[in-house]
C-alpha cells in the first residue's frame, strides 16, 4: 500500500501551514468567507475551467488565488515596482501591469 501523501494533499498542507506566517489581518478585514457572484467573460470562464483542471484546484481555489496574486500584483505596481513573468525557459520575462 502506498502511503506517499498525494501532491495536492501536501500542497494543501503547505498551505495551512504558510497561514501561520501571515501578519494578523487589519480589524475591518472579513473573518469569514463571502459567498459572491460574479458575471464572467467567455475568456475568463475557460481561463477558470483550464486553470482548475491543470492543478486539481476547485474553482473557488482558483478564483481566491487569483485575487490575492491580484492583489500582490496592485500593491507593487503602486509602489512602483510589478511583477515579471516569463512563459518558458527561451522567452523574455515581460512586466505584468493592471490599468
Amino acid at each position: 500500500m502506498n502511503t506517499k501523501p498525494h501532491r495536492l494533499d501536501t500542497d494543501r498542507q503547505q498551505q495551512r501551514d504558510d497561514l501561520g506566517d501571515r501578519p494578523t489581518p487589519p480589524n475591518d478585514a472579513p473573518k469569514v468567507a463571502a459567498r459572491v457572484t460574479v458575471n464572467l467573460s467567455r475568456k475568463s470562464q475557460e481561463a477558470l475551467h483550464d486553470t482548475a483542471a491543470l492543478t486539481d484546484d476547485t474553482k473557488t481555489e482558483v478564483i481566491n488565488k487569483a485575487l490575492q496574486v491580484y492583489r500582490e500584483v496592485r500593491a507593487a505596481q503602486e509602489k512602483g515596482g510589478g511583477m515579471w513573468l516569463q512563459k518558458d525557459q527561451a522567452s523574455e520575462p515581460v512586466l505584468i501591469r493592471y490599468y
